[in-house]
């Protein structure tokens, strides 16, 4: 039985090659467009929204170890590139980098249960060092603004500027005019 269109090697190529081109593209024709300076778009959920799902079983668990990174001093740093989705995995890839080494440190000494790998190379790949919060948040959140119709919002400072940057790339390509209008 051979592979479905959408499993074929060349639709997948050509699927990341479209995405590419439409992003280089994007990029050329508006430089000045900047990009969120987080790790995905679900670290602009608001904190409110956030605890305003429902967190019973394991969620709780989820919720709890989110919780011990906001409240974190250097929150904001920990926050806006915390992987909401899959939390932090071993990837030796990833562990390459210094960088994400003392990011992955800074997290777990927040959390009073999780210690700090000695020997990275002892894992086995994919293996979870710190709890995802939740894979559907972004659905889910918007589900429940839309439901209860919710207008005030609790961003840390990092999210504010973020939404705030959006915010003024929108107006700013909402109210465009003409250039004879202009004159």
């Amino acid at each position: 039985m051979g592979a479905t269109p959408l499993q074929h090697p060349c639709y997948i190529w050509a699927t990341c090659w479209l995405y590419w081109r439409c992003f280089f593209y994007l990029y050329e024709m508006y430089p000045s467009l900047a990009f969120p300076n987080v790790q995905e778009v679900e670290n602009l959920v608001p904190l409110s929204v956030i605890d305003d799902l429902s967190w019973g079983g394991d969620a709780k668990y989820q919720k709890d170890s989110y919780d011990y990174l906001r409240k974190a001093t250097n929150s904001s740093e920990l926050l806006a590139f915390f992987d909401i989705k899959k939390g932090i995995r071993y990837y030796q890839s990833l562990f390459m980098d210094s960088k994400y080494v003392d990011f992955v440190k800074k997290c777990c000494l927040c959390h009073p249960n999780i210690e700090i790998p000695k020997d990275y190379s002892s894992l086995k790949e994919g293996t979870i060092i710190y709890p995802s919060l939740r894979k559907d948040l972004l659905k889910e959140s918007l589900d429940l603004i839309s439901k209860k119709g919710i207008t005030s919002f609790d961003l840390m400072n990092f999210q504010e500027k973020e939404w705030a940057t959006i915010a003024e790339q929108m107006l700013n390509w909402g109210f465009c005019r003409n250039k004879e209008s202009v004159s």
